[in-house]
């Protein structure tokens, strides 16, 4: 055999292993995650993405807290106790209030009464309205879900829906939805409106269909169901965003009513507990749009080019020392396989963390 015939079956060779490597990944990804049989794998390994390491092992512990957003507890409260809540909250003069509830029915007329005089007035008030999909999440097959007429706050809600299967990490939310050529904002869109109208603008422009919620800090100023009343100091609420929702009956009582899990739990797979409450979650969303720290994501496409260009300069390697080092071939071929993956991940994390640019190395490691 010639050594220019010999050089071309080693390249051959080499394209060829490289292809029937992402053939195999190709059908064991269908087997996995499509056989019923196997569910709780994919519902363990469907649910981890590599960058959610950047927030449990890497991101240093924000020492530093958005004080734009201040969140309220409203705990068990009922109509009567949370129209108290809004009229000490309102009297020192947030710029915006976003009220994480949907008043679905009318219950007692004194007291709805009450509160529909304090879901109005100079300081603007938001609702949450809610998503509800009759087949598939799409955009075409969903209604809207708001208070009742008689609160007359149709025009002054956002949904406050994540974009998330039940029991997965909460990393992606729709700041607009589209439905019969009109655009639906969320609620975290709706308050960003009101406290900036600039801010706003630049995600409008952004026209995008989902962004990557980016847990820039977990540190928000936080008021309990117990703070709100007595002689308590609030004057720094002033000019504030004031997010209200349901945290448990107090701050001491963890519940999992809207509880979501989130990158930042250190537990994975499909026994995780839930770590973060809606209207924590929707602090993390505002304060990523008003500064602007948007997470680029890497587009599907280029991800698989990169990892099989990657896998196919590994198989270089891999083929030359089993044809002409095949005694160290098992250990050296390991010895690259552990390097590559610790300085793909950290490469990706580095990106990730340093750049707001999400690369996810899973195609690239499994390959």
């Amino acid at each position: 055999m010639t050594a220019h015939k010999s050089r071309f079956l080693f390249h051959r060779d080499v394209l060829l292993s490289t292809i029937l490597t992402f053939s195999i990944l190709f059908l064991l990804k269908l087997v996995i995650f499509n056989t019923k049989y196997l569910d709780p794998v994919s519902q363990a390994l469907g649910d981890f993405q590599f960058t959610d390491l950047y927030y449990t092992q890497f991101q240093k512990q924000h020492t530093d807290i958005d004080t734009n957003i201040v969140i309220v507890n409203i705990g068990e409260n009922d109509r009567q106790a949370l129209t108290q809540q809004l009229q000490i909250i309102k009297s020192f003069e947030p710029k915006v209030i976003g009220l994480d509830v949907t008043f679905i029915s009318q219950k007692e007329l004194v007291s709805d009464s009450l509160l529909k005089a304090e879901l109005h007035g100079s300081i603007p008030l938001l609702l949450t309205s809610n998503i509800v999909y009759q087949k598939e999440q799409n955009d075409n097959s969903f209604s809207i879900e708001s208070s009742h007429p008689f609160f007359e706050k149709q025009g002054d809600e956002g949904y406050g829906n994540f974009l998330a299967k039940e029991d997965h990490a909460v990393r992606y939310y729709a700041p607009f939805l589209n439905k019969e050529s009109t655009q639906i904002a969320s609620l975290s869109a709706r308050i960003v409106e009101v406290f900036n109208k600039d801010t706003y603008e630049k995600l409008r422009l952004r026209n995008r269909k989902s962004e990557i919620i980016n847990y820039r800090t977990a540190n928000f100023p936080k008021l309990d169901v117990s703070d709100i009343y007595g002689s308590a100091d609030l004057s720094f609420l002033r000019d504030k965003i004031v997010l209200m929702g349901y945290m448990g009956p107090n701050f001491s009582q963890k519940v999992f009513d809207d509880n979501h899990l989130t990158p930042l739990n250190k537990s994975y797979g499909g026994h995780a507990i839930p770590d973060m409450y809606g209207i924590e979650i929707h602090a993390n969303i505002i304060s990523m749009i008003l500064s602007g720290t948007y997470i680029r994501e890497v587009p599907l496409w280029l991800t698989l080019v990169l990892a099989f260009i990657i896998c196919f300069f590994h198989m270089y390697a891999f083929v030359y020392l089993f044809v002409y080092h095949h005694k160290w071939f098992h250990f050296v071929a390991k010895v690259i396989q552990l390097l590559s993956f610790a300085i793909i991940v950290f490469v990706a994390l580095i990106f990730y963390g340093a750049f707001n640019l999400k690369l996810e190395p899973s195609y690239i490691v499994v390959g």
